[in-house]
């Protein structure tokens, strides 16, 4: 189990130097397109599972308009991912959406020096988190 951390450390040092490589600022005034990369899913008390969106189900690309508050994806099984923000917040140095999805609590934040995402979905005895990037559209 020691070994999974140190691989997803490692996995997830090497795609932060990736996207700092192509970095885009993200100012909040255009729709963003965002890659899902790395994905974890961790059950209460049992092992977590690493993976690509694609594994462990998620779609692999994020389409968000800020302005009209919606986030849509497909997801890999064909299904259309269409949630509504519930709450945005603008920091210095990051953006933070929130909102919930099938009883799901979710968050995003990006990065604006560079697009940089960090998402979080947290359920019953169920977490996930995501990795991945994003540019203005």
């Amino acid at each position: 189990m020691h070994r999974k951390y140190i691989s997803a450390s490692l996995m997830l040092t090497g795609c932060a130097l990736a996207f700092s490589a192509a970095a885009v600022p993200v100012d909040g005034t255009k729709p963003l397109l965002c890659a899902t990369i790395d994905t974890i899913e961790c059950v209460a008390q049992a092992d977590c599972q690493y993976g690509t969106s694609d594994s462990l189900g998620f779609p692999q690309f994020l389409q968000i308009d800020i302005e009209g508050k919606r986030i849509t994806a497909d997801r890999p099984d064909g299904t259309r991912l269409d949630t509504t923000i519930k709450a945005i917040s603008e920091f210095d140095d990051r953006l933070v959406f929130q909102g919930v999805e099938n009883s799901m609590g979710w968050s995003i934040s990006i990065n604006r020096a560079n697009g940089r995402m960090a998402v979080a979905i947290a359920g019953k005895q169920i977490a996930f988190m995501v990795f991945g990037a994003c540019t203005a559209r």
